[in-house]
């Protein structure tokens, strides 16, 4: 057994080893959005959308079969449940997948149902009020699969019919949404439309038989294809999901080999540039895991917003047992750096955590719709946070105090496969005297980045003066 003490001594001995660790870290995630009534053979998480404080997850086999989208909203910092979307369309009937793809900007969410060939749109009127604009339901005559994949910014939504090979964009204009504007490309299309992003003036388009992915703008008249990019003609599933934010997209390509290692996957940054006297979309950087391995699927899910991006590897985990996890990359200039390593906190084979992805403004959503007997789940994280975390801030609740004091001791010299989650601050691997050093450099400091204990020796003091549980000695 080893008491408080032998911690002071420790931390003493080691000084403060203050800093944030070189390398990417591991985190787990435990906190939930609270699904309402949810039930085995659901699929929550199959798609996700999120929006300052606003979340919105789809379960396209839930309410019998004939799906929803869950709209959850952060209440002093807490995610509360907030409405459930259905709609009483009489042409939709069970199976045809309402809630297989979602979005949300503002207080507008897309809805989409691609087995009725069928976008619903929403608004929030208020007071966690939603109501469809049922003179808002998109479709296109003739289009098969319509509504498989969409996206919304402003006034514009995109929608994918990837079985038809189109893609279209609507736009509203005095409350009106208009009948759709088709998007064309210079190539020859095969599964057009399958992965959509939309940002302002800016779309992208993946097209994942063909390996490409297309990247228009609207000039002020017409969209406008500024780039077709490609990965070649290998099975790369390179535009299966792609994501856009300003003059920056992402496109995934989730089996692509990487190394030698088969489909591990991988994504793509592209960024808008003036080259010559036009604009185009240049590649920036290819993403790799740092621990990438085969069939982990890294890419199968992406989303980007400022200078982060968050890649879902649907199918990580040992010997291929489809976990999932999720990592999240930040842009330095033109650099892009792995930060962070995401996984649930109970890992459990076939839940598919990073299925779906999404992230605005440093808060993300990853959905992992294989959980729990298909009942599926989302989890929340506050990426910004993570971004630049206070050393010593086990928890991640933006204060470093005494229940990151807990995490440590609970995990006081575990020796393999230490994690921040763990109290391994400087990522060895290992819960040792260096990180209790750190933990009480850092002791009392806010998210604000003001301690409130600014001198290093009283930060151990306090440490001392802990109620610590006894610490177990862990191999």
């Amino acid at each position: 057994m080893i008491g408080r003490r032998a911690i002071l001594a420790a931390a003493l001995a080691a000084g403060c080893l203050a800093g944030a660790p070189a390398r990417a870290l591991e985190f787990t995630v435990g906190t939930t959005l609270p699904l309402d009534s949810p039930s085995a053979g659901d699929f929550n998480g199959v798609d996700v959308g999120i929006s300052g404080d606003t979340a919105i997850v789809g379960g396209h086999y839930a309410d019998g079969d004939r799906g929803w989208a869950e709209v959850f909203v952060r209440n002093g910092g807490q995610w509360q449940y907030q409405a459930t979307l259905t709609t009483d369309d009489p042409s939709l009937g069970t199976s045809e997948e309402f809630g297989s793809s979602v979005a949300i900007d503002g207080d507008t969410a897309v809805v989409g149902a691609h087995g009725n060939n069928t976008v619903y749109v929403f608004h929030r009127a208020g007071a966690g009020v939603w109501n469809e604009e049922t003179a808002a339901r998109l479709q296109v005559f003739g289009t098969i699969g319509f509504g498989n994949d969409v996206q919304v910014s402003g006034d514009r939504i995109i929608v994918g019919a990837w079985q038809s090979d189109l893609a279209y964009v609507f736009s509203k204009s005095g409350g009106v949404w208009d009948a759709g504007t088709p998007l064309f490309c210079s190539e020859d299309k095969k599964e057009f439309g399958r992965g959509v992003g939309i940002s302002g003036d800016n779309a992208v388009v993946g097209d994942p038989t063909a390996n490409t992915a297309y990247l228009y703008h609207f000039d002020g008249a017409n969209w406008v294809e500024e780039s077709a990019v490609t990965r070649g003609f290998g099975p790369d599933a390179f535009g299966f999901h792609a994501s856009i934010d300003g003059d920056y997209a992402v496109v995934g390509s989730g089996v692509m080999d990487v190394g030698g290692s088969t489909d591990a996957g991988s994504a793509s940054i592209y960024h808008r540039e003036l080259v010559g006297s036009a604009h185009a979309w240049v590649e920036q950087a290819t993403l790799v895991a740092s621990d990438a391995a085969a069939f982990d699927e890294f890419g199968s899910s992406v989303s980007i917003s400022g200078d982060l991006a968050l890649i879902g590897a649907q199918d990580e985990g040992p010997y291929g047992g489809k976990a999932g996890s999720t990592y999240l990359f930040k842009r330095d200039g033109s650099t892009w750096t792995e930060l962070a390593k995401f996984r649930p906190e109970s890992r459990v084979s076939g839940d598919e955590f990073g299925h779906s992805v999404a992230i605005d403004d440093g808060m993300a959503v990853i959905g992992a719709w294989n959980r729990n007997a298909q009942t599926g789940a989302a989890y929340v994280l506050d990426g910004a946070a993570i971004v630049a975390p206070i050393p010593g801030d086990a928890n991640l609740d933006g204060e470093v105090d005494d229940l990151d004091a807990s995490i440590l001791g609970a995990h006081w010299q575990w020796q393999s496969g230490g994690r921040w989650a763990y109290g391994d601050f400087n990522a060895d691997g290992k819960v040792t005297d260096a990180d209790a050093a750190i933990l009480a450099a850092h002791w009392g400091e806010h998210a604000e980045g003001a301690p409130s204990v600014p001198e290093p020796a009283a930060g151990v003091l306090i440490v001392g003066l802990l109620a610590l549980p006894a610490l177990r000695r862990r191999r």
